[in-house]
């Protein structure tokens, strides 16, 4: 049993102590109809509103502990998210799990059938909004003007924001509760 994690020579009673334990969640973030979407294209009805749920989106975690330390990845299936958001999140797991902050990744899939909790052009500094790859200053971005429409983010709703940033902390603080030995 022993060999195939006895690749550095330890003895058989270090490998006893050498444990890693493991925890998962996941929770459905879907949503509401009507919300806008993120993404470039116009849906077929012409606009980017959505209509309809064909699959349930998702936020998940995973914990993971060993003697080394500790750690924590939630993923959202959502547009993007920014710094504040995952600040948030960081801050209230810390307190309620005791995973320190610089311990846990929040991220997002980027995928055009949610709505973004920011713009993804957030994700720079407010110096640089606008600014597009030809160097232009002036606000634009090719064709188009560097705003939340563009991304799909004009009419987020904050109560959905509220249930996702609560859900993310009580997925990844479920996986941490739930954490069983993997190793």
């Amino acid at each position: 049993m022993f060999d195939k994690y006895n690749r550095r020579g330890n003895t058989e009673k270090q490998l006893e102590k050498l444990t890693m334990k493991a925890g998962a969640s996941e929770a459905v973030i879907t949503p509401p109809v009507g919300l806008t979407m993120t993404g470039m294209a116009k849906r077929i009805a012409g606009d980017k509103i959505a209509r309809y749920v064909h699959d349930d989106l998702y936020v998940k975690a995973l914990c993971l502990e060993s003697e080394n330390g500790s750690m924590a990845v939630a993923v959202l299936d959502i547009g993007g998210i920014d710094a504040v958001f995952t600040s948030e999140v960081r801050k209230a797991v810390e307190e309620k799990a005791g995973l320190k902050q610089d311990s846990i990744m929040v991220s997002a899939t980027h995928c055009h059938s949610s709505s973004a909790i920011r713009p993804v052009a957030v994700a720079y500094s407010d110096e640089n909004i606008g600014i597009s790859s030809s160097g232009k200053t002036d606000g634009s971005w090719g064709s188009s003007e560097v705003k939340p429409a563009l991304f799909g983010n004009e009419n987020i709703s904050s109560k959905w924001r509220k249930e996702i940033l609560g859900k993310t902390i009580n997925t990844i603080v479920d996986a941490w509760e739930n954490r069983e030995e993997a190793i």
